[in-house]
C-alpha cells in the first residue's frame, strides 16, 4: 500500500512537470504562428509601404515584402517575453 502511494506521488510530479514543459513550449509556438499570420496580412495589405519605411529607416535596400512575415513572427516571439499583466479590483 505504501509503495502505491509513493508511485502516485511520483506520477503526479512527472505529470505536472511535463504539463509545465509543454506549456512553456506551446506558448512561444502560438506567438510565432500568430505573428507570422499578422505579418502575412500586413504584407498583403501594406507590403510596399512597410518595406519602403524599413529601407528608409535603416538606409538600405535590403528589405523586401517577403521578409515581413518572418520579421513579424520574430518580433512577436520576443515581445511575448516582455508581456506583463495587471489586475484591477
Amino acid at each position: 500500500m505504501k509503495n502505491n502511494e509513493m508511485y502516485a506521488g511520483v506520477k503526479t510530479f512527472i505529470s505536472v512537470t511535463l504539463l509545465i514543459a509543454l506549456a512553456l513550449f506551446i506558448t512561444p509556438v502560438i506567438h510565432i504562428g500568430f505573428g507570422y499570420l499578422g505579418g502575412l496580412v500586413a504584407k498583403w495589405v501594406f507590403g510596399g509601404i512597410i518595406t519602403n519605411g524599413l529601407n528608409a529607416l535603416f538606409g538600405t535596400n535590403r528589405f523586401n515584402e517577403d521578409h515581413i512575415p518572418i520579421i513579424a513572427a520574430t518580433l512577436a516571439m520576443i515581445a511575448s517575453y516582455f508581456k506583463s499583466t495587471s489586475s484591477q479590483k
